[in-house]
């Protein structure tokens, strides 16, 4: 066994690193905004996304197994310059560098159904972990949205193209692997935020396509979610935002993060907070 103990060091804290596998709604969740809401809240991250489009917990399996090089590799370092990879491994990215969080995430047409979770996931954690470099690493698991109600992807019909069905099929089949013998450290739930926040004057509007999240304040809204988990600090009142995101956007999307982080299982109603 090899293990590392790196230390990337800035005004004398230890960066965070964090990798998430998927389909690329993690990268969606946190490639864009997280880095400065951490900066802003005094944590210094390092963030690494693989993913393959619409790739399944299977798919992944398949992939560490066979060490295929099929994976779009988006990379944050400590000073928040951002670099992109294509023909990464899972093999060689987990293993160059001493990850402190790795998520795992099912595809979002399969994220509802517990199949995946309970059959590949297990699978996954044991090969990466076979991998991972940081004895004390936590595994995540990232909690996808429903599409959009106008969504005309295909996956859709696996909830009979009904968002809220679809939500809580989503809330269910994640929290049975937390629960069953997969050892998930911490859900990151950002389908419920996502969902909080539609309750909100935003309404429906928070995908760009009806699938991946709007680039502002969809993303913004799920960059708050992953900072209330990673640093344990509530996203209300942090003081960074796009400059896409107004003062009033920005306090829905903290609130909804901060609500799906207090109860993760169910919509939080957000119809009161907004424009007077």
């Amino acid at each position: 066994l090899m293990y590392f103990a790196d230390l990337t060091v800035t005004e004398g804290e230890k960066s965070v690193k964090i990798l998430t596998i998927g389909s690329g709604l993690a990268n969606d969740a946190t490639a864009n905004y997280l880095y400065d809401i951490a900066k802003d809240a005094g944590i210094s991250l390092v963030i690494g996304n693989m993913y393959v489009e619409n790739a399944s917990l299977e798919d992944h399996v398949k992939n560490v197994t066979d060490n295929q090089a099929v994976y779009q590799y988006n990379r944050i370092a400590v000073d928040g310059s951002s670099s992109i990879q294509s023909n990464q491994s899972l093999k060689s990215i987990i293993k160059g560098e001493n990850w402190d969080y790795i998520a795992f995430e099912e595809s979002m047409a399969m994220a509802g159904l517990k199949d995946g979770y309970q059959t590949y996931l297990p699978q996954l954690m044991e090969l990466v972990d076979g991998l991972a470099t940081n004895p004390d690493v936590k595994y995540l698991l990232h909690q996808p949205w429903a599409y959009a109600k106008s969504a005309a992807e295909d996956g859709f019909a696996n909830y009979d193209r009904d968002q809220f069905k679809m939500y809580n099929a989503i809330v269910e089949a994640v929290w049975a692997a937390k629960e069953s013998s997969v050892q998930i450290d911490l859900v990151v739930p950002v389908g419920t935020t996502v969902q909080n926040g539609r309750t909100s004057f935003i309404g429906d509007n928070f995908n760009r396509d009806g699938y991946h999240l709007d680039y502002g304040m969809g993303r913004y809204t799920a960059a708050c979610t992953w900072l209330e988990i990673i640093t344990g600090q509530s996203a209300v009142g942090k003081t960074y935002k796009p400059s896409a995101v107004n003062d009033v956007v920005a306090m829905v999307a903290q609130q909804a993060a901060h609500a799906a982080v207090e109860s993760h299982d169910k919509v939080t109603s957000l119809e009161n907070i907004g424009y007077e």
